[in-house]
């Protein structure tokens, strides 16, 4: 969306993500576009058994409007966009997007949009689906109800999987672990 705004909108967003400052440091939009892409491949890529991570983007508009056919490109160049111009009063551009997304996700996601409204002109839709089987799983018979503590201070208990072994560990403002993936690429 950050590639077809201008002026106010262009200044709000960009502050909104966080990339003022990197304007004033000489960050080009091809440049922010570039990295997205190699983000995406690096994300995408691979040839793990136990691992699969799809990331899906479309930009779906009204076939009857011009639109700006670099906001368009770019899209689809940097962001591997499906880029498809529907008529937006028929059922079955809906059903079109539905099934888009259905797909994207291998039908974990049956459905994003359920009607068209008159006043919209354009639809951007992003689908991640991620399927991954830990290095070291964990022992579901390991399995425990423990204390979960909610953002209002209270506890309940809720199922916790535990496992013992040497794992990331990072303290900071905040505590965090590495648990990988597969062949340790990705992870949570």
């Amino acid at each position: 969306a950050y590639n077809g705004a201008a002026g106010e909108t262009e200044a709000a967003m960009a502050e909104a993500l966080q990339l003022a400052h990197m304007w004033k440091d000489g960050l080009t939009r091809h440049s922010l576009n570039a990295a997205n892409r190699a983000l995406l491949d690096a994300l995408t890529k691979g040839d793990d058994p136990h691992v699969h991570l799809n990331v899906a983007n479309s930009v779906w508009h009204r076939r009857e409007l011009v639109f700006n056919e670099t906001f368009l490109r770019d899209n689809e160049r940097f962001y591997k966009a499906t880029v498809t111009g529907l008529d937006f009063d028929a059922s079955e551009s809906v059903e079109r997007i539905n099934a888009w997304v259905s797909d994207a996700t291998k039908g974990r996601i049956q459905s994003v949009v359920d009607r068209l409204d008159a006043d919209q002109i354009m639809v951007l839709i992003n689908a991640v689906y991620f399927k991954g089987a830990w290095t070291t799983p964990f022992n579901p018979e390991q399995t425990r109800e423990l204390p979960f503590r909610l953002l209002n201070g209270d506890t309940r208990l809720v199922p916790m999987m535990y496992r013992e072994g040497r794992i990331d560990y990072y303290e900071n403002d905040f505590q965090a672990v590495r648990l990988p993936y597969g062949d340790e690429r990705l992870a949570m």
